[in-house]
Formats: C-alpha cells, structure tokens, sequence
C-alpha cells in the first residue's frame, strides 16, 4: 500500500469514527493530533468532508425531487416543477461551490510542545499552554488565542502567512519570528527577515533583532531583541531579564508543571536575570534566593516555597 494511500484509509476510518454518537473527548484530541502530524492528513479529511458534505446535500435535494406531485397536465404543476427545478439546481450550485476551509484547533498543555508543518514547509512551534486555530489555503492564517508561537516561514511566493492576536495582524515578508499573547495585546520577536504589523490604525515594520509590544489601539513599544534568544523555550530554556518571580514561578508551573509558592508580595515583585535549562529548576530557585537573601524550601518532589530568612 502506498503511502496516499495508506493515509486516504486512515483518514477514511478516523472520519467515519467522528461521525459516530459515541466519539469521545479522548479520540477527538487523537484526531487532531494525527491531522497535526502531517499537511497531507489535513488535506485528505478536507476532502472527505467536502465529499460527505455534498452527498448529504444532494441526498436531500432527490428527496425533495421524489416529493413532486406526479401529474404534468396542470399547468400549475408544471410551474411548480420549473421553479422546483430551478429552486434545486441553485441549492446543488451552493452545496458545490467551494467553501471556506474550516479552522483546524491546536492546543497543548502544560509542560507540552508541538511543532506544526505546512504543505509548503513553513512550520508552527507552539510553546506550553497555548492555543491556536489554523486555516490552510492559498493564504494560510494562524489565530493565536493564547500563549506563545514560533514561525518558521520557508515559502516565500505571492501569499504571506498572516498570525492574527487581539485584533492586530501579522504578516510575514519571509522570516523567523515569534508571538505571544500578553494582557490587552501581543508581542513579536524576529530572528529573521522582517514582518509587518497592523494594530487599530498603525503600521509597523518590525525587523530582525527587533521585539515589539503593542496593544488592539496601535501603541507599539519597540526595543532590542537577541536574534538567538527569540522563543527559547524551543530550546528547552528559559532567558529571564529583570523577570519578577511571581513570572518566574507562572514559567516553572506552565513548562515543568513546578508550583513555587510566594506568600509575600515583597518577595513576588523581586526580579531575577540569567539563562537556565528546563531541567535545572531548582538551581533557577537557588540562584534566586543567593541573589536576594531568601529561604528555598522544598515541600515536595515538585513543590517549592520561597520566603524571606528569618
């Protein structure tokens, strides 16, 4: 069996099963993480539910059809045949024309990262915790409804990738960026290339080097952005700079599912700067308590406690 077609039974198979009364929240999520896995997943369900879309579509047209008064003497009868007639072949004309590709949901929780691949080879990395709707086509769009996304763009013809994110548009000029939804806005870091970026009225070209924050009204914040530091989290790291530690333990809990509890808010609103791999947690908390005179307590295997030393 070849592999087209090995896919077109697979896929076949899951989306008879997706019909079923009986399809449950466990397989649901298996479904989108087979049509994740590859564009030609996602390109072989398209097209059977465009197929069983305008079966069910013609199926009710004929039986519509079959519900004709049989007699053709009456003149009467055979407007109503006409304007049946007529009134069919428009509905036939709606169910095949074509229709927008419905968006595909991606979500990943904590401590998880995916990484998404188009058919033109661009690929989408979603950070833990995070959430995205795609629609695939001539002009691929991606929703960021929250949590972190790198873009690796590799088509660079007439259409862009556009990353959508609290009203304002992203749209690649061929590049390597990432996004992340942030309170009331987003932000852009790009490693590479440049994108442009829409928000209420403004305009902002954002380039290599740079990270921009902005809001749904247009304020844009621009600064530096390390073009090797731009979504580290794809690198099993965490980069913090002047990063409070109430962020700081909201990182541990989304990426190592690590709780750290912070009583004080003192203690909370202390920042800490440094780089440090997702498998060295509690030396990321020592080196916050050395550098500020504070008790790491453990209280469990994944449990920590920050204070002040009494």
């Amino acid at each position: 069996m070849t592999k087209s077609a090995a896919v077109e039974r697979e896929a076949l198979r899951r989306y008879v099963r997706a019909r079923a009364p009986d399809f449950s929240a466990e397989e649901k999520r298996d479904l989108d993480a087979w049509l994740a896995t590859d564009a030609s997943h996602r390109e072989e369900y398209a097209r059977l539910s465009e197929t069983w879309r305008r079966l069910d579509g013609l199926a009710g047209l004929m039986g519509s059809l079959r519900a004709r008064p049989n007699s053709v003497g009456s003149w009467r009868y055979r407007l109503v045949g006409g304007l049946v007639a007529a009134g069919a072949a428009a509905v036939l004309f709606l169910a095949l024309r074509p229709q927008a590709p419905a968006p595909l949901r991606l979500e990943t929780a904590a401590a998880e990262h995916r990484v998404l691949k188009l058919a033109d080879g661009t690929t989408i990395a979603l950070d833990a915790e995070s959430a995205i709707d795609l629609i695939e086509g001539d002009a691929p769009r991606v929703d960021l409804l929250r949590g972190d996304i790198y873009v690796d763009v590799r088509s660079h013809g007439t259409t862009h990738l556009e990353v959508r994110i609290a009203g304002a548009v992203i749209r690649d000029i061929g590049t390597r960026f990432a996004v992340a939804a942030v309170d009331n806005g987003g932000s852009v870091a790009v490693a590479e290339g440049v994108v442009e970026l829409r928000a209420g009225t403004s305009m902002h070209m954002v380039h290599a080097g740079r990270a921009v924050r902005f809001d749904a009204r247009g304020t844009f914040h621009e600064q530096v952005a390390s073009t090797d530091g731009v979504a580290p989290w794809r690198e099993q790291r965490w980069r913090f700079e002047a990063t409070p530690l109430s962020v700081l333990a909201a990182e541990m809990a989304r990426q190592q599912r690590i709780k750290v509890d912070i009583a004080d808010p003192a203690v909370a609103a202390l920042t800490v700067s440094g780089s440090f791999g997702f498998d060295e947690p509690e030396r990321v908390l020592w080196a916050a308590a050395q550098v500020h005179g504070l008790k790491l307590k453990r209280l469990g295997e994944r449990h920590f406690e920050l204070q002040r030393a009494r």
